[in-house]
């Protein structure tokens, strides 16, 4: 886009103040117009994020994976990708229980069989069996006990059942399995809005920022308490800047005592730290095409690099000690308010090491990975999940 408008702005008289005031307002709301729009297309004109010189980390990179390169390839196992054994949930129109808004997160309770869906638009979690025949639902919009104002997360305490919901009020809410059914226990407060969390070894781990908290991750007791806070990534001086590249997703490996943290489309790495805090591995991604982050006089802007970029969609811990990551690759500006992935890579990564492969042939969202299932997510043309078995490993979960 060419004919940028400069910073002085269009100089005009009147001797109506009260018009002068609207026609400077309609001048601002024009000049931001084309201030975003040549964001997107044209010329780079501040300070360009991420640099190297800000990321904060106290060891070197201990693997790279370059995400396009064909000799790293790895075939995703035959059950993975088949609908031979495969249970879909949700509906485009049927009863409102199995017709879903947003599928925000899944969670799976594997002693009891039961799948725990978020569904941010409608503000509830869901519970069905495995095979898609559905229980109860928790929850409601509001801010009174057991409700919710903005979800954004879900977790559960494989040894207690006990399921945790992140809440974009600062609000953590927890929910017990008792008679029959999930039932609200208490709420506590948190130091920053949950983005994403994950339970191990009786803590939780959320993952959140504020414009004065550069640190990362949070460490709860199941009681609420705080208990450290760990991970600061990036560093720059500009607190929003650190806050835009530092957000990104988590998950937790109980078996390595180490929470996976991947930032969500800005920085170029995935990094292993020990459930105490220390760094134990950082894995670079040298082919991946982050979205620019440049700060200009007054503020800051996002830019749309001219080839595209990767978004972070999910970081799951899969079975025997493997990490599955998965980006989409958004190439132009209509893709990224749609609700469609245009194209998706997977990458699978070592929980020990943090080396890895991309694996071909899976084409829809991961939301979850066990060594006996795993469940997918789309959004076209509905919300829906499927549940996909290995049909040679035995799976529970009622009818």
């Amino acid at each position: 886009m060419t004919g940028c408008p400069g910073g002085s702005g269009i100089p005009f008289r009147t001797r109506d103040k009260t018009n002068a005031m609207i026609l400077g307002l309609v001048v601002a709301m024009v000049f931001a117009f084309f201030v975003a729009a040549c964001g997107a297309d044209g010329p780079l004109h501040g300070v360009r994020h991420p640099q190297e010189r800000y990321v904060v980390a106290t060891i070197d990179p201990t693997a790279d994976l370059r995400m396009d390169e064909a000799d790293t390839l790895l075939g995703a196992p035959a059950w993975l990708t088949s609908i031979a054994d495969s249970q879909p949930i949700g509906l485009l129109d049927g009863t409102p229980e199995h017709v879903f808004g947003k599928i925000e997160d899944v969670v799976v309770d594997q002693q009891q069989g039961r799948l725990y869906v978020l569904d941010s638009r409608f503000h509830e979690v869901r519970v069905f069996s495995l095979r898609g025949h559905f229980v109860e639902t928790v929850g409601r919009p509001g801010r009174g006990p057991g409700e919710f104002v903005q979800p954004t997360s879900l977790a559960i305490d494989r040894g207690s059942g006990r399921i945790f919901v992140g809440d974009g009020n600062f609000t953590i809410h927890v929910f017990n399995f008792g008679n029959g059914g999930l039932r609200f226990q208490r709420s506590f407060r948190t130091r920053t809005r949950p983005e994403d969390i994950c339970v191990m070894h009786d803590e939780l781990f959320v993952h959140g920022l504020t414009l004065m908290n550069k640190r990362a991750l949070h460490v709860y007791g199941l009681d609420g308490q705080h208990r450290r806070s760990f991970g600061v990534v990036y560093d720059s001086g500009e607190p929003l800047i650190d806050f835009e590249i530092a957000t990104g997703r988590i998950a937790c490996v109980p078996s390595d005592s180490i929470v996976i943290y991947t930032p969500r489309q800005l920085l170029p790495e995935v990094r292993a730290y020990s459930y105490r805090g220390g760094l134990v591995w950082r894995t670079t991604l040298s082919d991946y095409r982050p979205l620019i982050y440049e700060e200009i006089p007054g503020g800051s802007r996002r830019r749309l690099p001219a080839n595209g970029f990767h978004r972070l969609i999910s970081v799951i811990a899969g079975c025997q000690g493997n990490i599955m990551l998965q980006f989409a690759v958004v190439v132009n500006r209509s893709e990224i308010v749609r609700s469609a992935v245009p194209e998706l890579q997977t990458l699978t990564l070592s929980a020990h090491s943090g080396s890895g492969s991309r694996v071909e042939g899976i084409r829809e969202e991961i939301r979850m990975l066990s060594c006996e299932y795993a469940i997918f997510s789309r959004d076209i043309p509905y919300p829906q999940l499927i549940v996909v078995f290995d049909s040679r490993a035995a799976v529970g979960g009622g009818a």
